[in-house]
């Protein structure tokens, strides 16, 4: 994962990703809250999951779509930080799993 920090725009999240180990890879990013997040539940939400495939020594942006539901709740906030789930495979079959701490900002 490149991004460290990013917008919600419409209810669009876009993500930068590189391969960890250098040659293509394939894999699916999920965006987990990290806090409660003002909801019906109150609970951490799940933003979505895509998957994703990269070329060697490349990068690629990946856009992740959020519901109406999800986006308006972000909303109630200006800063909200995301869990992101990163599973990869490379060409060899190695899997790599990773979490990273980002920042979205929705204002």
């Amino acid at each position: 994962l490149v991004t460290r920090s990013t917008k919600l725009l419409g209810r669009t999240v876009r993500l930068q990703l590189r391969c960890p180990h250098g040659g293509q890879c394939t894999g699916v990013i999920k965006l987990r809250t990290a806090v409660r997040v003002r909801s019906a539940s109150r609970q951490r939400i799940t933003l979505g999951a895509k998957a994703f495939q990269i070329p060697a020594n490349g990068r690629r942006t990946t856009p992740i779509t959020v519901s109406r539901r999800i986006a308006r709740a972000l909303r109630t906030r200006s800063h909200v930080p995301l869990n992101a789930f990163i599973t990869s495979r490379d060409e060899a079959g190695r899997s790599t799993f990773s979490r990273e701490r980002i920042t979205l900002r929705t204002r």
